[in-house]
Order: structure tokens, then sequence, then C-alpha cells
């Protein structure tokens, strides 16, 4: 790969210099037509703390204010609390609590030109007009509704569009599409508008700045699912630290009031909705004990009136001491076998709700029915956190693509079967135990029909009084405890931060950054074009690069003359001037005689720099001879008005009767080329020039010779050997570097790059330095 030479592309860059001035103007005319064309947008932000502990830790069962209630807690992680947050059901929910379904713009009335109108239209948001849609009847959705106003209390209403979307607001659903709807009719402010496709009502905002009836307007309706998707799409959520339950919500939009009223409610939706799911567990827990106690007061009050009746009867108000030991121990054989029934009648109310339920929402814990079973609440715990997980997930997922999920239902089912497993195994222990305590029932109740009958009966019905007494008693207090939790129940999310707007500059657009931007494009565009242009066309635009690629020397650098004609060529320029009195000195320096100048192809200035050389020399005193040997394309003796005299080879085989013709400049004499064939070109260059040449030395100070261009024609290659010195004229923008390399290749393959030197023509040269030079010249 080429390396880059950055003060050649400097160089270059500046030399066009108008095309970066004009492309930066115009990429900042289009800056700031961005800038006044763009809604500037706000940031708005609020905070929520997603729970009071840390999301990773779980209250023990000693800290419950209710026992048995541990599964009501939510121990999701923080990322499915951010996930329920951000979900499109939240969203969806508070967009519909919001009701605020339309966007309103005002439009600048300076610009008539409606397309362009809309253009600079700027949305407002109760700050002039509010309009308050009819969501009873069809309304027309993304599609912009014009209002101009009439007077102070009438406005026009106007609509043009084509596939226009029908929308109804009650059931959430497009009515259709209308192919081309064009509207127009009045209405009046603070009365409802009704039409087939539009109705609402406009009324002024309380907080108005100014006279709305002076301003034009329109707004766009929009259904609830785009609403929602655009305001998840926008919602970022983030904790505010690494290990913190509190996340910082944000929005960005233009109309910060707007933004912040939408943060507001979707914290206010998000806290509720965890009170009321926390609620309606509770609520389960307190309808079981109420079916409970039901059952429990019904058996009381059957024994109750079995004591009354066996009392009036028998007459018998206290039984003797004498049955009280095997009344005790029956007393406490009996309370074994409630407690036996209620764990059976528990595991069979767990595998009846795992037969008919597929989720286990609303399941009665364990300790709420007073069994302590650590691995049953164990895996009812892990039931309900997978279902939970499962719903969190849910929430922002394809449930038919989404393997997340399949692997939750697969957990779950994997859970439920072992859940169902250890329920029949319990209920198997639990019946065995039941039946054996039943066994010691009967031999002591065997015992106590050895007593009186009256006697007998008496304690039975005393201790079934007494035994649901106490049931009923231990229900109705757990009951208090289930309602004073659910009266005092507040949710551990809890707003920390009102939404506020962030700073008192629009987050977007940057205009610094913009401006910024638009410059750096004005610089890159054209930069760019260059680039690729220069790599196109591969000039020569330099003479370092000339150098570099050929590692022969610059003897001197001939600016562009405009003044300079092709049958005109000397030049008037104090700058040339000089330039050709230094290849001058350089040649004296080099104490060389005859000097060839030719180029790689035609229109390089090859004839230019050797007439104005060979002037320079007879200007100096010294008598010098321009020969021309350019057969194709002789300019020479155009040039000194020789275009009929007998040039070079009108005289062979004999050059010594060569016609030398003088100029009007002293000590400069011309030989022109004539006219040449095929055969005699070449029969000339290998017999007669070296002849000539020899001769002339003693005649002349200085020989300068116009050769063809070597890169096209090879004459010069064949009397080459007789030139003391070559100068390559390259010319600036013209010379194509792939000729540069065979430059390269034919000076050293005829031994001339010792002999060689470069002249740069049609180059450059700064204002300020040309000026010097025509001082110096004036």
């Amino acid at each position: 790969m080429e390396d880059i030479d950055v003060r050649l592309v400097l160089a270059k860059f500046l030399r066009k210099w108008h095309f970066f001035a004009i492309s930066v103007g115009l990429m900042l005319v289009v800056a700031f037509i961005y800038l006044r064309s763009t809604e500037k947008k706000y940031m708005v932000q609020a905070s929520v703390q997603l729970k009071e502990q840390n999301l990773n830790e779980k209250g023990s069962d000693d800290k419950k204010f209710i026992n048995g209630l541990e599964l009501l807690e939510n121990n999701a992680a923080i990322e499915d609390e951010i996930g329920i947050l951000t979900s499109y059901s939240v969203v969806k929910q508070t967009v519909e609590k919001l009701e605020n379904y339309t966007n309103i713009y005002k439009t600048d009335s300076k610009l008539k030109f409606k397309p362009v109108e809309k253009f600079f239209s700027k949305e407002v948001y109760h700050q002039d007009i509010e309009i308050r849609l009819l969501k009873n009847r069809p309304q027309l959705i993304d599609a912009p509704i014009q209002i101009s106003f009439l007077d102070k209390h009438t406005f026009l209403v106007e609509v043009q569009e084509h596939n226009a979307t029908v929308y109804d607001y009650r059931s959430q659903k497009p009515l259709g599409i209308q192919d081309e709807v064009i509207f127009s009719q009045k209405g009046v402010i603070g009365k409802p508008f009704v039409s087939p496709l539009i109705s609402f009502m406009l009324v002024p905002a309380k907080t108005r700045e100014a006279e709305f009836w002076n301003n034009d307007y329109y707004f766009v309706n929009r259904s609830v699912k785009d609403l929602a998707e655009s305001y998840q799409q926008k919602l970022s959520v983030a904790p505010i630290a690494e290990k913190s339950n509190i996340v910082s919500l944000s929005l960005q939009g233009t109309v910060p009031e707007k933004e912040a009223l939408f943060l507001n409610m979707l914290s206010s939706v998000y806290v509720n909705n965890d009170l009321q799911k926390r609620n309606q567990l509770g609520m389960n827990a307190l309808s079981f004990i109420d079916n409970q106690i039901d059952k429990v007061s019904n058996t009381l009050n059957k024994v109750e009136g079995s004591l009354e009746k066996f009392r009036s009867q028998s007459n018998v108000i206290d039984v003797g001491v004498s049955a009280q030991s095997y009344t005790d121990l029956l007393n406490q054989l009996e309370e074994k076998q409630v407690d036996r029934k209620t764990q059976l009648m528990y595991y069979q109310y767990i595998a009846d709700y795992l037969a008919r339920s597929a989720t286990m929402d609303g399941v009665v814990t364990p300790s709420a029915a007073g069994i302590n079973d650590p691995s049953l609440t164990k895996l009812l715990e892990d039931l309900n956190t997978l279902n939970k997980e499962r719903v969190s997930v849910a929430y922002n997922s394809n449930a038919d693509n989404n393997p997340v999920l399949k692997v939750l239902d697969q957990k779950i089912s994997n859970t439920k079967k072992t859940l169902a497993d250890n329920v029949q195994g319990l209920i198997q222990s639990s019946q065995i135990a039941l039946n054996e305590n039943q066994h010691r029932v009967d031999e002591v109740k065997a015992r106590i029909n050895q007593l009186p009958a009256n006697e007998r009966n008496l304690n039975t019905i005393q201790r079934k009084f007494q035994l649901n007494d106490d049931v009923y008693k231990y229900l109705l207090q757990k009951r208090a405890e289930a309602s004073i939790a659910i009266a005092s129940s507040a949710p551990d999310k809890s707003i920390v931060d009102q939404a506020r707007q962030v700073g008192s500059k629009p987050v977007s657009p940057n205009a610094t950054l913009t401006y910024l931007m638009a410059i750096m494009l004005g610089l890159i565009f054209p930069a760019g074009y260059l680039s690729v242009k220069d790599y196109m066309h591969k000039r020569i635009e330099g003479e370092d690069q000339l150098e570099k690629e050929t590692q022969l020397s610059v003897v001197a650098s001939i600016m562009f003359d405009s003044n300079s004609k092709k049958y005109r060529p000397l030049t008037t320029h104090p700058y040339n001037d000089s330039a050709f009195q230094e290849i001058r000195h350089y040649i004296r320096f080099k104490n060389q005689q005859v000097i060839a100048v030719t180029s790689m192809a035609s229109n390089e200035g090859k004839t230019y720099c050797a007439i104005n050389l060979a002037v320079a020399f007879a200007k100096a005193g010294h008598k010098t001879l321009l020969i021309d040997t350019d057969f194709y394309q002789s300019d020479v003796g155009t040039v000194f008005n020789l275009e009929t005299a007998p040039g070079l080879i009108d005289f062979l085989p004999d050059p010594s009767k060569v016609v030398v013709n003088q100029t009007s400049i002293p000590s400069l004499d011309v030989i022109s080329a004539g006219q040449a064939s095929e055969s005699s070109r070449a029969a000339f260059l290998r017999s007669s020039l070296e002849k000539l040449l020899a001769e002339l030395r003693h005649t002349y100070t200085y020989i300068i010779i116009d050769t063809c261009p070597v890169g096209l024609i090879s004459d010069y290659l064949l009397f080459a050997s007789c030139v003391d010195y070559t100068l390559v004229v390259v010319r600036s923008d013209v010379t194509k570097r792939e000729n540069i390399g065979r430059l390269n290749t034919i000076l050293n393959r005829h031994n001339l790059k010792n002999k060689s030197a470069l002249v740069y023509n049609a180059t450059r040269v700064s204002k300020e330095l040309t000026n010097y030079y025509k001082k110096i010249a004036s």
C-alpha cells in the first residue's frame, strides 16, 4: 500500500479551498434547517423502589405478621420486577388510565405552504386547546385533522387523507379503512363536534398563554396499541446502583409535562397492581377460614343442642371423677384424631386443587391450615415462584416461540408432579395414622363403656363441645389476624421521586454537536470527492511526490502561465524567467553542453521549456543553438516563423549542408525539423546526428535539442548517447503516475538516470510569491 504524503494532500486541498467553503456553508444551512424543523426533546425522570428489603432475601416465619402467609410474599428478582414494570400490559393499562390518545400540533401561521407548515409544527399539551374525544363513536386515527378558527367561538375542521383507518376506542379495534376521506365541517368551541368519522369536543386549555383563535392547529388520534408500543419503546428503566432496589425511569419527549404525567401514572399503576395482588391473596386465605368457621359453627350448635337435651332428660349435671382419667385420655386421642382428619382434609384439598387448577394462585398454605410441613411448604413456594416467573416472562414475549417459557413450563410440570407424589404419600401416611389412632380410641371407649351410661354419654357430649369450641376460637383468632393484616396492608413498592424534567435545555437535537457535525461533513465530503478524483485520474500533483517516485532531482518549477499560447510560448512572467535562469545555472554547474528536453507524453510543455531555456542561455550572452528533432509535432519552426524554411531532414544524406536559421534574439540560432518520412528519419538519426553535433559543438556554447516524447516514440533513444544531459518535463495534473514508472524503466535500461533531471511544469504558485516577482521585474 502506498504511503500517504500528508503535506501533498493538504496542499491539494488548499488549492481547492472554495470546494470546502461551499460544502461547509451548505452543510451549515442544512444543520440550521434541521435544528429549526426538528422538535426539541427533553429528558424526564422518576424513581421507584421495587421492594423495601433486598430482593434476594426472604422474611423468616417468626417475622410474619400472619403465620402461614409466607407464600404471599413477592420474592422476584429485580430483573423480573423491571420486566413487569416495562411490560406491554402495564404500559397499556397506564395509557388507558390517562385517556390521552391525541397529539395536538400548533403550526406556524407565517408559513402558508401546507407541507412546510406541518414540517415546522410544534406539539402542544394543555397550553392552548384541549381535544376530548367522544370514545363511544368511531374515530379517524393516524391522519392529520386540521383546525382553523373562524372567530373566537367557531372553528373549521378539514381532513384530506387516503387509506385512512377508522378505530373504535371502546373495543380497541380498527373498524376498517376508508380509501379516501375528504371532509370539511364547522364546529363550536365547548360543544360536541359529531361526524361519521370524527367526534370530539374542543375546549380552551386552563393554562393557555395566548389567544389560541389566532393560530392554526392540527391533531392526530392514535390507537391504544400504537401508543402503548411507542411508550414501551421509549421507556428506559435501570437500577440507580448495582445492588439497589431503586430504579430510575426515564423518557424523552417533546412535551415534558406530558411525559411526566405518563411516568407518574405508570409508577402509580405498578404500585397499585402489587397492592391489589397482595390483597387478593389475603382475601383467598380469609375465604378459606370463613368456610372452616361455618363448618365448625354448625357442628358446635349441634353438640350444644345434644348437651342441653341430655341434661334435661337425664338430670345429670356433672360426671364422677372415676371416669376422669379415661376421659382425659380419650380427649387427647380424639384431639389427635381431629388433627389427623384436618391434615387428611388439607392434603386431599391440595390434591384436588392440583387436579383442577393449572396454577397454584390462591392456594391456602399449610401453616394457615395448622399444618407444619416444611417440605410441602417449600414445594408450594417453588411452584408459586415458577408461576410468577412465567407470568413475568410472558409479559413481553410470544408464548408460542419463547424457549424460556417452554423451560419454565417443564419446571412447573415437574414441580407439580413432585408435589402430587408428595401429597399422595402424605395422604397415605395420614390415613394410616388416623386408623391407628382410631384403634386406640376404640380401646379407651370400650373401657369407658363399663362406666354408667349417663356418665358416659355426658362425658361424650361435653368432650365434643369442648373440642369444637376450641377449634372455633382458634379460627376466629386467625380470621381476626387476617382481617387486620389486609386492612393495614401496604405495598412493599413505593414511588421515591415524582417525574420531573432533568435540566432546562433539550437533550436533542444538540445544537453545538449538530453544527460541529455539519462542519465535519462539510470538510469530509469535498475531501472525499477530491481523494476519489485523485485516485481515479492518477496524476502527478506535487514536487515531493515526483521526486519520491523517480529518485531524480527537480531542477526547477515552472509556473502555469495562462498568457503563453501554443505558437507564442515565450514566457512573459518574471517567476518563469527566474526559473529558467535557475535551470541555466544548473546546466553550467554540471558543465554540460548538449541538452535534450523530452517528456513522457504530448502537451506536457516540452517545447515550451526547450525554447525558453535556449532563450535564457542566449540572453546570458552564450551562443546557443536550438534543434527541433520532433518530426511529428514540430512547433519550433512555427514559433520562429520558419515553417517554409528547409529543416534537418531536408539535407540528407549530407548533414554539413544543414541550414542554421538566425532569430531575432541575439546569440540564438534555430534548426527546424523539416518534413520527414519513416525511412529517412531512422537513417538520419542513426548516421547523421552524431556527426552534426560533433561539428556544432565547436561553433556553439550550448545546444538545446527538442526531442519527441520519449514515452510515446523512441527516436530520442537512438541518439541519446550523443547528448550530455537530459531534462524530462513533467506537467502538474497532466502527467500520469504510471508514466513516471515507465520513465524510471527507460532511464535505467539506457543508463540515462545519472545524466537526467526533472523540470516540473505548470505548478501553482502563491499569489504573494508571484506579486513579489512582478515587483522585481518592474
